[in-house]
């Protein structure tokens, strides 16, 4: 019965990877719409930044229209750029929770723990009931090698003889 009990949470913990890796490659892809949609964006907008006001010299006008289209194109790489890391930080910290639980998928101690994974800014957050503080250690050093991993911590609780927590 425990067996098959681990067996099973092996099973959904390569669910769980599987998934997470797949949520990585629709982030890139996302990425790369944000991207056209910038550029359609940027592109439509310098029409408007070329209007002509009603008084002045046609070099003043002209260069308005500099400044403007120099605002409008600065305003719009300032976006793009915050998109980009927003995108590329979710991509990366998918990325270093799928490493994360392999590792401890595949760790002596831990293959059989359920312990949950999440990721923000390359920090790794370990939560979840195992039975003693060998396994909640265990875990953490796994985390912590993983590649790519700023730190970790580690919220994991233990609770002796599979009892529940409260």
């Amino acid at each position: 019965m425990k067996n098959a009990q681990s067996k099973l949470r092996r099973a959904h913990r390569a669910q769980d990877v599987l998934k997470e890796q797949d949520a990585a490659v629709k982030v890139r892809r996302g990425s790369r719409l944000l991207v056209a949609a910038l550029v359609m964006t940027m592109t439509a907008s310098m029409p408007a930044c070329v209007e002509q006001p009603e008084a002045g010299s046609a070099s003043e006008s002209m260069r308005e229209a500099g400044d403007s289209a120099a605002n409008a194109a600065s305003s719009t790489g300032q976006v793009f750029v915050h998109a980009y890391q927003s995108a590329a930080t979710a991509a990366t910290d998918s990325t270093i929770t799928a490493r994360v639980k392999a590792a401890l998928f595949n760790g002596q101690l831990t293959a059989a723990a359920p312990i949950h994974v999440t990721t923000v800014a390359g920090v790794v957050t370990l939560g979840g009931a195992v039975q003693s503080t060998e396994v909640a250690e265990g875990a953490a050093q796994l985390a912590q090698a993983t590649v790519g991993v700023a730190s970790v911590r580690n919220e994991l609780t233990v609770v002796p003889d599979g009892r529940e927590a409260n």
